[in-house]
């Protein structure tokens, strides 16, 4: 269930976000919270097997109580969440879901598949919530898949687990980038960092806290973005750079300081990370001040910086930490550089960076 509870916190992060409160419920669960909760879940997955949504409902002879509808983010406005209603919708005579007031698009997507409104409610102070419900025996069953006659009699249908159908892979979405967008920091637009913080916040919000554009999680910000996005302006992959002079042994070295490197799970596949290097590096080779690429990363990830071209260097590091405070880190965890427009050697000596990491 781990998976659902990463797709769940993105999905109600947005929700949160249109009703102006966080009191809602799926985003403080935990995954023992979610496995105590008893649903039954049809499941959404890329053609790696990641879950990109789900549906989780109750049912009882025949009658489902939705109990929640989730997409990740960037995989949203692709027909994922309406697929997962008729998936239940298939199977029951009558369904009841409720979602936000002021959440539009969850009320356009049920309204749309035939659901009727029937009350808003104060569920706690401030928190209102539309209550609606589909029924096969209306005689408005507009895109319903499943339509009935009005005087059709309700058909036995066992508990959704051994019924809900299984999503085919061919049915699976696969994101795919369509540009690699250049952007100075200055020049992000709204739009541009409401993306961004859905994809960081995604990965991140619950280790770090919420995304700041100007100091991401302690960490120094960027001055140019590499950004990949999908064909409706949707950001899947971002790596960011900082232009600084710094200090090795005795010689001061122009850099473009690295972080911010993240692609969205449904975007892992087909070499995307290493193309979004090679931009990047183009890029600090276009700015004409840079002499090397410079980050440190975790272990595990040494590989994939090694395949884009970086090497690995082993030198003591001095830098301003995330809570902005004087720290020395001995040769040890993995520091890389990438020299930039020629073949340079990196100079020896302690590096000073003169301010936070990236």
């Amino acid at each position: 269930m781990a998976h659902v509870l990463r797709v769940q916190r993105a999905a109600y992060l947005i929700e949160a976000r249109l009703l102006g409160d966080t009191r809602i419920p799926p985003l403080h669960e935990t995954e023992a919270d979610l496995r105590a909760a008893g649903l039954s879940w049809i499941l959404e997955r890329d053609e790696r097997g990641t879950v990109v949504g789900a549906i989780g409902c109750r049912v009882d002879d025949g009658e489902a109580d939705i109990d929640r509808v989730m997409v990740d983010p960037t995989w949203q406005r692709r027909g994922i969440g309406a697929r997962l209603v008729r998936g239940v919708l298939s199977v029951v005579h009558r369904a009841v879901v409720s979602t936000g007031r002021e959440n539009a698009p969850a009320r356009r997507l049920y309204e749309g598949l035939g659901f009727a409104h029937l009350i808003d409610r104060e569920v706690v102070p401030g928190l209102w919530v539309s209550d609606y419900e589909w029924d096969a025996r209306a005689e408005n069953t507009g895109s319903r898949e499943n339509t009935m006659s009005p005087d059709a009699a309700a058909p036995a249908v066992p508990p959704v687990r051994a019924r809900m159908p299984t999503l085919k892979k061919e049915e699976a979405i696969v994101v795919e980038p369509c540009s690699l967008d250049i952007v100075a920091h200055d020049a992000l637009t709204g739009g541009d960092l409401d993306q961004l913080r859905l994809l960081f916040d995604r990965e991140y919000l619950e280790t770090f806290g919420p995304w700041d554009p100007e100091q991401p999680y302690g960490y120094a910000g960027h001055d140019t973005h590499v950004i990949a996005r999908t064909n409706d302006g949707g950001i899947v992959a971002h790596v960011g750079w900082a232009h600084r002079v710094i200090g090795v042994g005795q010689s001061r070295v122009s850099i473009a300081g690295v972080g911010g490197v993240l692609v969205s799970p449904g975007a892992r596949e087909g070499g995307l990370g290493r193309t979004l290097m090679a931009r990047a590096a183009e890029s600090m080779a276009d700015d004409g001040r840079i002499a090397f690429g410079y980050l440190g990363c975790r272990e595990e990830v040494v590989p994939f910086y090694l395949s884009c071209g970086w090497q690995r260097i082993a030198a003591t590091e001095h830098s301003v930490s995330r809570t902005g405070m004087p720290v020395t880190v001995e040769p040890g965890p993995p520091l890389l550089v990438l020299p930039v427009g020629a073949d340079r050697a990196w100079p020896t000596g302690s590096i000073d960076l003169r301010g936070r990491a990236w």
